[in-house]
C-alpha cells in the first residue's frame, strides 16, 4: 500500500505536475508524530534530520518538490529539504502539501484556501511557518 504522500504525488505527475516520482528519503528511526504530540513535545528538525536517510541512485536534479499529504508545523519538511540540498546543493528545493493545518482558529472562513509560504528552521530547531 503506497503512503498518502506517495498517492498524492503520483496523481500530481500523472495531470502533468512534475516530471516523475521518486522517494528520495526514508525514516530509518521512528520519531513522535507531530500531529498528535503537544507542542512542547513535538521532535524538532535535528530530530527528524537523525531519524531519515537519503537515497542518491540520480543523478543530481536541478529541481526537487517535496510531497506530503498534512503540514503541521514544518518540522519534518524543513529536515527532508535540509538532508536534500546537502545532497544535492545546486537543486532548487520546494515542498507540497496537500493540506496544512491552521492551528486553533475559533471560525474557519474557508477549507480551500491554496497558500504560497516559507518555512525557516531556526537554531533552536523550531520551524517557523508563514502562513
Amino acid at each position: 500500500m503506497a503512503s498518502p504522500g506517495k498517492v498524492v504525488a503520483d496523481v500530481l505527475a500523472s495531470n502533468g505536475y512534475g516530471r516523475e516520482v521518486r522517494a528520495l528519503i526514508e525514516r530509518t528511526v521512528a520519531v513522535r508524530k507531530s500531529s498528535t504530540s503537544q507542542p512542547a513535545n513535538r521532535p524538532l528538525i535535528p530530530e527528524h534530520m537523525a531519524s531519515l536517510r537519503v537515497y542518491v541512485d540520480m543523478l543530481p536534479p536541478d529541481a526537487i518538490t517535496l510531497v506530503d499529504y498534512v503540514l503541521t508545523k514544518g518540522s519534518t519538511a524543513v529536515a527532508c529539504a535540509n538532508l536534500l540540498q546537502e545532497r544535492f546543493p545546486a537543486a532548487t528545493i520546494r515542498i507540497f502539501a496537500m493540506i496544512r493545518t491552521q492551528g486553533l482558529i475559533d471560525e474557519i472562513k474557508k477549507i480551500a484556501d491554496p497558500s504560497i509560504g516559507t518555512i525557516i528552521g531556526y537554531d533552536s530547531g523550531k520551524p517557523y511557518r508563514n502562513p
